[in-house]
Order: structure tokens, then sequence, then C-alpha cells
């Protein structure tokens, strides 16, 4: 490519092919004026966590009890992606959310990232490491 005057994206052997990486720019520009400050992060977090629990009709001290009985580990895990991956809260904070140790929260991410292959797990992570780093080279 580059004896023939080509300008290529990336490294292919790094990131994968230019497509790849043209379309995780393209997220990556669409995302730059969706950064939400934390208190607005925590605030919808809540609001995230106050619905979950009306549908599953348990009450929010219930839920960061530390119990694990009935429904909590499967609504801890889908918050804790909620919180973690849609929202951008630390593991920290999402963990105090709901009730359990960093530890745990760890845990049920790394259970649910080892259902992915391993093509896709890196373009996730490299597709949030651009997003991030193009939103906050500012």
């Amino acid at each position: 490519m580059r004896k023939s005057g080509e300008k290529a994206m990336s490294d292919e052997r790094i990131l994968g092919g230019d497509e790849f990486v043209r379309e995780v720019l393209g997220e990556a520009e669409g995302r730059m004026d969706v950064v939400v400050p934390k208190h607005e992060q925590l605030q919808q977090f809540s609001e995230a966590i106050e619905q979950a629990c009306k549908s599953a009709d348990i009450s929010i001290a219930f839920l960061r009890s530390g119990s694990k009985g009935d429904v909590l580990p499967k609504l801890r895990k889908e918050l804790a992606g909620k919180g973690v991956h849609e929202l951008g809260l630390s593991m920290a904070e999402t963990a105090r959310q709901l009730g359990m140790t960093t530890n745990a929260l760890t845990e049920f991410i790394r259970k649910s990232e080892k259902l992915m292959t391993a093509e896709e797990h890196n373009q996730d992570y490299f597709r949030h490491f651009i997003i991030y780093c193009i939103i906050f080279r500012q």
C-alpha cells in the first residue's frame, strides 16, 4: 500500500482492516457530543435502578442489601452492564450503587465478556479505546 501511494488508516496487524477503523472513527465522531457529566450518569443509573426494582417488584434497599437470593443476581448483572458499558461509570461506583463489592462486579463483567469470541472482544476493546482517545484528546 505504501509503495503505491495509498494511505492506510491503521496497521492491519493491530486494529484490523481499514473498514473497521473507519467504522469506529465514524462512531466516535457521532458520540463526541454525548459526553455526560458524572452527576448526570449517576442520576440516570439511579433512575435505571428504580425502574428495574419496580418491574421486579422489589425495593431498592433489598437490591443493595447484598442478598444473593431470588432475582437479585440476574438483576444486578443487567444493571452492572448498563452502569459500566452504557453509562461509563467506574466499576467501583457501579458496585456501590448495586450493594456489591467491586470484585463481585468485576467477576460479573468478566463472565459476560468471556461469552464473546476473542475477535469480538478485541474489536469491542479497540472500538472503546479509540472512541475514548478521540473524545478526550481535547
